[in-house]
């Protein structure tokens, strides 16, 4: 993918659905839906940690428990930015 997209970026969590379709990727009303993540969106770091084959992002989420608010960076259209996700 980062090479089919020209991506500097070569780890992190890409949020991907093959129809294309929002809610096939992010669930409607999940916390991932309420922290504004979208389809092509890529999270590469939980709380300033890398996401990297030594920690997939499954991990790093699972260092945090249910009502805990965590900062995801990601990667949208080449741009970095951080959004705070309420698990």
């Amino acid at each position: 993918y980062a090479i089919a997209n020209d991506l500097k970026r070569e780890k992190g969590a890409l949020i991907y659905s093959p129809s294309g379709k929002q809610g096939l990727a992010i669930i409607s009303g999940s916390p991932a839906e309420k922290a504004g993540l979208k389809i092509n969106d890529i999270i590469i770091s939980v709380e300033n940690k890398e996401v990297n084959l030594d920690n997939p992002l499954s991990n790093l989420l699972s260092q945090h428990k249910k009502g805990d608010t965590v900062e995801l960076g990601i990667l949208r259209d080449g741009q970095e930015m951080k959004i705070k996700l309420n698990l």
